[in-house]
């Protein structure tokens, strides 16, 4: 995933899904984003751990 402006448009899209992925695959994601998905994600199945230990 590339950093910038594309990192942070999807980290305000309405979808969750998209704003998931990135907390779980993006270690540029921002950190507003990542407390938004931690207050309704309980965890990765792909990423064990984050977002919740998110770099």
């Amino acid at each position: 995933m590339t950093s910038g402006t594309g990192v942070e448009r999807l980290a305000h899209d309405e979808d969750r899904v998209v704003r998931l992925f990135l907390a779980e695959s993006c270690d540029d994601a921002p950190a507003d984003m990542l407390l938004e998905v931690w207050q309704w994600w309980n965890g990765s199945f792909s990423a064990p751990g984050r977002p919740r230990t998110h770099p």
